[in-house]
């Protein structure tokens, strides 16, 4: 695998992008970033399953300063928090 990766393999990928980020996370935020630190709570075969390294990688991505990751969070948050209200 190439060690360069493009910003597309971290905002659409099977491989594990930015969405799988989110869900594995389950949308918590930390000083407006994902808590990466949810990665660290799954089980050594639920991580494998997920692939936590590369998820690892996407939000150094996403820690970096992207605007398609900030706005890809910022409309699932959102998508989120209306599906929270309308359960309601």
């Amino acid at each position: 695998m190439n060690a360069e990766l493009t910003a597309e393999e971290f905002h659409d990928s099977e491989l594990g992008d930015i969405y799988d980020l989110f869900n594995a996370c389950n949308g918590e935020m930390v000083n407006g970033l994902l808590d990466v630190s949810k990665l660290d709570e799954y089980s050594p075969e639920d991580a494998e399953a997920l692939n936590v390294p590369r998820l690892r990688k996407v939000w150094e991505h996403m820690a970096s300063g992207c605007s398609e990751c900030e706005t890809i969070v910022r409309g699932l948050s959102g998508l989120r928090e209306s599906l929270a209200k309308a359960a309601n």
